[in-house]
Formats: structure tokens, sequence, C-alpha cells
């Protein structure tokens, strides 16, 4: 997924809805982005302690949902 494409910040459901439809991002890819700006902001940056628990199995269910759309 390019940055470029899909500011995760930014971006709305909406917007994420077209980067699906356009096969600029995945849930997978999504998925790892999010996990990413968790541990940088809550785990690893300030602490700000905001999520108390992180599905271990997180990315691992957004990459069964993209095989599951792919069929």
């Amino acid at each position: 997924m390019s940055d470029e494409k899909f500011d995760l910040i930014e971006t709305t459901i909406e917007e994420i809805h077209e980067a699906f439809r356009a096969g600029d991002v995945t849930s997978r890819e999504l998925t790892e982005r999010y996990v990413e700006r968790i541990e940088a902001y809550d785990r690893d940056g300030p602490e700000l302690n905001g999520i108390v628990t992180l599905n271990r199995d997180a990315v691992a269910r957004a990459a069964e949902l993209d095989r599951a759309f792919e069929e």
C-alpha cells in the first residue's frame, strides 16, 4: 500500500471503502497500519495507554477476510 494513495490519519470511512474497491489497500494492510500506529503512540511513544487490549489475531483475521473477498 502506498502512503501517497492512503493517508491513515486524515482518511474517512468512505475513503477507506474507496481504497478497498480500488485495490489500494487490503484489510491486512490497513490493520497492520493501525497496529503500528497504536504501538507508536500507545506503547512505544508517549504511552497514552488509550488501548486496553489489542486482538493478537487481528492481522491474521484481516488476512482471512481478504481471502474471503477474493473468492
